[in-house]
């Protein structure tokens, strides 16, 4: 129970940096397969089943949550300062997880070469969104007055819809 739930706790905090997957982490960790098969037995499995691949799933869920709670609280500031740096160190995981998947697939993967031009495609696709993202310029935009009156409609006598709004038309 435990282990499950410290499995759940890192892949939180791998969903809690932006662009890594709480999957890459399952991975990794070895336990994606068991993840996956878990849900596939809640949806599909006999009864016994099911109730197996709830507990799991619920098991996962509760160190998740505890993961998540804690790098919203805990490690936002962190995350906020040196978020290269912690990008770096998934992107890190997740590099050498692509060999992992090709190690463990090469037997299913090893006659299927006729798809390598949809595998260069989608690496063209992403590079070329990577590239064209970097172009685009950064547009810093303020939304504050727009909250504010929708703020001020429980006030009574204050749910006039005037933008930028005094607190009270």
């Amino acid at each position: 129970m435990i282990r499950t739930m410290i499995n759940g706790f890192c892949m939180a905090l791998a969903d809690s940096v932006p662009g890594v997957s709480g999957g890459t982490i399952a991975l990794i960790l070895g336990f994606y397969d068991k993840f996956i098969g878990s849900i596939n037995q809640v949806f599909y499995g006999k009864k016994e089943e099911k109730k197996e691949g709830l507990i799991y799933l619920i098991k996962l869920l509760l160190g998740w949550a505890v993961g998540m709670i804690l790098a919203v609280l805990v490690l936002t500031k962190f995350f906020e300062t040196n978020i290269y740096a912690v990008s770096s160190l998934f992107l890190g995981f997740i590099f050498p997880s692509i060999f992992i998947i090709a190690k463990e697939e090469y037997a299913c993967i090893q006659k299927k070469w006729q798809y390598t031009p949809f595998v260069i495609l989608g690496i063209a696709i992403v590079a070329a969104l990577t590239y064209m993202n970097s172009k685009v310029q950064v547009v810093d935009v303020d939304l504050t007055h727009f909250s504010v009156p929708t703020a001020r409609l429980p006030l009574p006598q204050c749910s006039c819809p005037a933008f930028p709004a005094p607190l009270c038309c």
